[in-house]
């Protein structure tokens, strides 16, 4: 099986995919121009402004991204349609609890996928913060891991915050990646 990197190509607003074995590189979400846009039918051009993070969850089906200008956290599918979806935030910034896109994020800038691949942590450059997103990314699935739930045809998320005491530094690189075997 072939080792796939992932890069949050962030002044370019796109996410790669190296292929280890040949370093062949793709794109495989964004656009050249900043924006927004889910991916909810064939012909729609996702769009992201400045991913700064990746990682890919527990069972390597998601890559999930940080979007930090459009303050979300986003998903996207790596095994069936491609598709790029918003789990958690919107356009507006600051920090406040919540499920879904009821959550308002504050320039995320990282995510973790815990090893259980139940939460998904999210570190806001903005609000200075560590957010937990309780996860199920299966379609199947109505109810995220919190006692909040949320519904959605392809993922659902609860968000909650810790306050850090550490401010945030910025960072030099302008790129952050995740790996996964296919």
């Amino acid at each position: 099986s072939p080792v796939m990197l992932y890069v949050a190509d962030r002044n370019n607003h796109k996410i790669r995919q190296i292929d280890m074995s040949t370093l062949q590189v793709t794109t495989i979400a964004g656009y050249s121009t900043a924006g927004f846009a889910d991916t909810l039918t064939p012909t729609t051009v996702a769009c992201l402004y400045y991913p700064s993070g990746v990682d890919v969850t527990a069972d390597g089906k998601f890559l999930i991204i940080s979007d930090e200008t459009n303050n979300r956290i986003r998903a996207l599918d790596l095994e069936g349609t491609s598709q790029l979806s918003t789990i958690a935030g919107n356009s507006v910034e600051t920090t406040l609890d919540g499920v879904g896109t009821d959550a308002r994020f504050d320039q995320p800038f990282g995510v973790k996928v815990s090893l259980d691949g139940r939460s998904i942590y999210a570190a806001e450059y903005g609000g200075n913060t560590i957010r937990r997103i309780g996860i199920c990314l299966d379609s199947s699935s109505s109810s995220s891991s919190s006692s909040r739930s949320s519904s959605s045809s392809s993922s659902s998320a609860s968000s909650s915050s810790s306050s850090s005491s550490h401010s945030s530094s910025s960072s030099s690189s302008s790129s952050s990646s995740s790996s996964r075997s296919s």
